[in-house]
């Protein structure tokens, strides 16, 4: 922000602060502070200025963390009108200037000018195949050429081809033709073109050679879906089999260069390391046998295996064989001693850890289905917490009109200024906590076991909600998950946009990009998502 001049003294030194600043801070705020410094001497003008731009800075950060200080993004829009109304008439009866009223508009419209939309930008570097793969297994109903072009024309960026391929799957789902080049090519028209004489051969010819590209990337897809299927079995058994989160044992998985036993023998010596082992005579006496039927492997692991758990204890010993049999004389220097999991990357610009990332403990992954955050006893309705979201948002503007209006009387009356402000911050707080839990209330009641819809939840609320309960529905999928999830999948439902204002979901385009993040295995369907497991 450019610094206020002090060349031209003719204009009121309040009035150039309050013009440099309103558009970030409210006008009460800026008066109040003014109020304490000599604005007639050049020292007391810029400690001023140097306050109001500090806390300016605090407004950009909240801005950008997605935070609404208006506290009605959970509002529908008769509520928002009324609210707005309501502002502009207690503005104009305590003679707000047209500053004030310029920042009550911003206030009004915050939620849908900075709404968080959460970006992709971890794979950009990927390669241009693993890109269209990614893609592929997202829009199984889009034609390969579809996915590559949206590619070319986003120059490699994920997010931007994410986005323009989520259009076209809007604008197929309600019955428009694509027009391009895909309007001028016909398979059926291909296919009658065989029979015809020599004269066709030549652009028979150059057609073939575009579907015998579509072949072969097929063919390349499905061998990595199948490795990648493969995989994903044997994570989700070591998983279950030694009582340990997805995401940690894959991690390993993935670090040890997908082997089962050296995974199996990294996270029991993990458990070794915490002192968990078996004293039991009887657990004893089974791990001599398990070591004498498995010579290459050390004792200490079974006896370690068996406090853990006490089903695929055959199996778990032998793919501790086959690496030990392998890597007779590495296995003590391979094995690396990890007590916590890599972290989840995140999402561009959004706070926060992974749900579902936990640390090493010795106990099973599940995690029960989140509570509604709307009070301690559950006993509020949604009904009842938007009602509660009401009265705090008129709290809030009755604070800010009854600090305007102590500022224009001046003198000691600031002071009370500066507590209706203070004031008015709490109510807009309190009204945000309560939009998120008014958000669990509403999906709780529109939702089943395996399906959530967001209608009517701010783009910031839907993500967070997607992201919990997708990962509350794998937690619980138990033993055998991969299986269990592709035979009774969890749908998100978040709608196509068409009354948004530019006719595109930004709940959508961002619920995608989160679960993908997340590394979430998702097929686009008309207004809706349905997660089959980890990719």
């Amino acid at each position: 922000m450019a610094a206020v001049s002090m060349n031209s003294m003719d204009d009121d030194p309040l009035d150039r602060l309050i013009k440099s600043f309103h558009t970030l801070l409210d006008e009460p705020l800026v008066v109040a502070i003014a109020g304490d410094h000599d604005l007639t001497t050049s020292a007391g003008f810029n400690a001023a200025e140097q306050t109001l731009k500090g806390l300016s800075q605090d407004v950009v950060i909240e801005e950008a963390t997605s935070f609404d200080p208006s506290g009605a993004s959970g509002l529908d829009d008769t509520t928002a009108h009324e609210i707005h109304d309501h502002a502009s008439a207690t503005s104009q009866s305590n003679g707000t200037s047209s500053h004030q009223q310029q920042a009550s508009s911003t206030d009004a419209s915050s939620t849908d000018r900075f709404e968080y939309v959460p970006q992709l930008t971890s794979f950009n570097d990927d390669s241009d195949e693993t890109k269209f793969l990614n893609l592929r297994s997202m829009f199984g109903d889009l034609k390969d050429f579809d996915i590559k072009y949206a590619l070319q024309k986003s120059n490699g960026n994920f997010q931007a081809a994410l986005d323009s391929l989520l259009d076209i799957q809007n604008r197929i789902s309600e019955g428009e033709n694509i027009r391009g080049i895909d309007a001028f090519f016909d398979d059926s028209e291909e296919q009658s073109s065989r029979s015809r004489g020599k004269k066709k051969g030549k652009k028979r010819k150059g057609k073939g050679t575009a579907l015998d590209l579509d072949v072969s990337t097929k063919e390349v897809l499905t061998k990595n879906q199948a490795k990648e299927l493969k995989h994903q079995d044997e994570i989700a058994f070591l998983a279950d089999h030694l009582l340990q989160p997805f995401d940690h044992v894959s991690d390993v998985y993935y670090r040890k260069k997908t082997s089962s036993g050296a995974t199996a023998a990294a996270i029991l010596d993990q458990y070794s390391d915490l002192g968990i082992t078996s004293e039991d005579e009887g657990n004893i006496a089974t791990a001599k046998r398990l070591a004498n039927e498995h010579p290459k492997v050390p004792e200490r692991y079974f006896l370690t295996l068996l406090q853990v758990t006490d089903q695929g204890t055959q199996d778990i010993a032998a793919l501790l064989s086959k690496h030990f049999t392998k890597n007779p004389h590495k296995e003590r220097l391979q094995l690396t001693h990890l007590t916590t999991p890599l972290p989840n990357e995140d999402l561009e610009g959004h706070a926060g850890s992974l749900p579902g990332s936990k640390s090493l403990t010795p106990g099973p992954s599940k995690s029960p289905r989140p509570e509604s955050r709307a009070s301690p006893g559950g006993m509020w309705d949604h009904a009842e917490v938007v009602k509660r979201i009401n009265d705090a948002n008129r709290s809030r503007l009755e604070a800010s009109a009854q600090s305007t209006s102590m500022i224009r009387k001046g003198g000691y009356y600031r002071q009370g200024a500066v507590v209706y402000h203070e004031r008015a911050r709490e109510q807009a707080l309190h009204s945000h906590a309560m939009s998120s839990a008014a958000a669990d209330l509403l999906v709780d009641q529109q939702s089943s076991r395996n399906k959530i819809d967001l209608h009517g939840v701010s783009v910031r609320d839907g993500v967070r909600i997607a992201r919990t309960r997708v990962q509350a529905w794998w937690d619980n999928l138990g033993e055998f998950r991969i299986r269990k999830a592709r035979e009774d999948p969890y749908t998100v439902v978040t709608g196509l946009g068409r009354h948004s204002a530019s006719g595109v979901s930004q709940l959508r385009q961002a619920v995608l990009a989160a679960l993908f993040q997340d590394g979430w295995k998702a097929s686009v369907e008309t207004g809706c998502f349905v997660v089959t497991g980890r990719r």
